[in-house]
C-alpha cells in the first residue's frame, strides 16, 4: 500500500468536489468519481476509508464513488476517474503485478472515465501531481 498515494487522491476528490466544474456532468446529475489501484485491493480500500472519513455521507453517495480495481467499474463508469499507480519493485516492468495485470487493465481503467485527472506521482520527494489533460 502507498499511504502518501492514497492520501493525495482523497485529497484531490475532496477537492475537485468543492469545484464548480465538478459540479454535474452533461445529463445535470452531480459528477461522479472512481478510483482505480492498479495493483492493490488494500490501495483502494485505503482511498475508500479516506473520502468516508471526509466527506459526508450523503454527498458520499450523491458522487457515487467507488474505489477497487478496473474489473469492479465494468458497465458502472464513472465521470472522473483516478488512478492508483503504487510503485512496483524494479525487477517488474512498469504496470505489470505479480498477479500479471498489465498496461490492459491501465487502458481500460482510462475508458470508465469520461473526465481527464491528476495522477499523483508519489513516489520520490519531488513528489507532484501531474495533469492529465
Amino acid at each position: 500500500m502507498n499511504s502518501a498515494e492514497a492520501e493525495a487522491i482523497a485529497s484531490l476528490i475532496c477537492a475537485a468536489i468543492e469545484q464548480p466544474e465538478y459540479a454535474s456532468n452533461a445529463d445535470g446529475k452531480a459528477m461522479s468519481f472512481g478510483v482505480v489501484s492498479m495493483v492493490a485491493d488494500q490501495q483502494a480500500m485505503r482511498v475508500d476509508a479516506l473520502l468516508r472519513q471526509r466527506l459526508e455521507p450523503a454527498e458520499y453517495k450523491n458522487r457515487r464513488i467507488l474505489c477497487g480495481q478496473a474489473a469492479q467499474f465494468q458497465g458502472d463508469e464513472r465521470d472522473v476517474m483516478f488512478l492508483s499507480v503504487v510503485d512496483s519493485p524494479p525487477a517488474r516492468t512498469p504496470f505489470t503485478d505479480a498477479a500479471g495485470r498489465t498496461q490492459e487493465d491501465f487502458q481500460e481503467a482510462i475508458q470508465r472515465g469520461c473526465q481527464p485527472c491528476a495522477r499523483p506521482n508519489v513516489g520520490s520527494p519531488q513528489s507532484q501531481l501531474r495533469d492529465r489533460s
